[in-house]
């Protein structure tokens, strides 16, 4: 198969340290070239996989500007590509202009829908031409009320870790993800609170998850608690 892969415009497939939808995006790649497809994907220009890249022109997933100059550009590329489906792991802004082509595309989501863009793209989409998948019930649970939407979980390169049947009792807990409430740092707090275990934390805070990591993450810190 032909597939077109789209990333957001921040951060390199893989990502040099966190970058969750990006190290997914890397397995696909690399699973995807291993099985003889062809690959293009549509990413940072700093990435660096087995297939062909192309760089997004747009730097930023948010803004005007950014939004249309990439959806320009992935609706350039698809015309003149001829590819057998488009898998966004991107915004769903982007595949505006191709919703009402025949192409089979493909949103994915990694956190909650915003469910008035998926109803306007349901209705502008070609006949069966737009799924969409969530990584949990959660999220394609509000989206079937309006689109045929299936749970596809994350996946993980097993070849890469070492597998343990047991563990120490006292081995800590771990967080590892983006500080901000939608990711549930608080959560992870509160279960090691409740089973009295360690727990470490570990990931960015972004410009947003400021106030969320000042007054619900940084007072609960310990000798049991650490963010590294």
């Amino acid at each position: 198969m032909k597939i077109l892969l789209t990333a957001d415009p921040e951060i390199p497939v893989p990502p040099i340290l966190y970058g969750g939808i990006e190290r997914i995006l890397d397995v696909l790649v690399n699973d995807y070239v291993a099985k003889g497809h062809d690959v293009t994907l549509m990413a940072h220009p700093d990435s660096k996989v087995p297939c062909r890249l192309i760089p997004w022109r747009g730097k930023q997933s948010q803004g005007l500007a950014n939004t249309l100059v990439n959806t320009s550009q992935l609706f350039s590329q698809v015309l003149k590509g001829k590819y057998d489906i488009v898998h966004s792991f991107s915004r769903l802004a982007y595949l505006t202009p191709i919703l009402p082509l025949r192409i089979p595309k493909l949103m994915s989501y990694q956190r909650e829908p915003t469910l008035s863009q998926v109803r306007k793209a349901a209705r502008l989409a070609w006949k069966n031409s737009l799924l969409f998948t969530g990584c949990s019930n959660y999220i394609s649970d509000q989206i079937k009320p309006y689109a045929k939407a299936e749970t596809v979980y994350n996946c993980v390169p097993i070849s890469r870790y070492d597998f343990s049947p047991a563990v120490h009792t006292d081995a800590p807990l771990a967080f590892l993800g983006r500080i901000e409430a939608i990711k549930g740092t608080h959560l992870a707090i509160e279960v090691a609170q409740r089973t009295n275990r360690q727990l470490i934390i570990a990931g960015n805070i972004p410009a947003e998850g400021e106030g969320y990591f000042e007054q619900q993450i940084k007072p609960y810190l310990n000798d049991r608690i650490q963010y590294i």
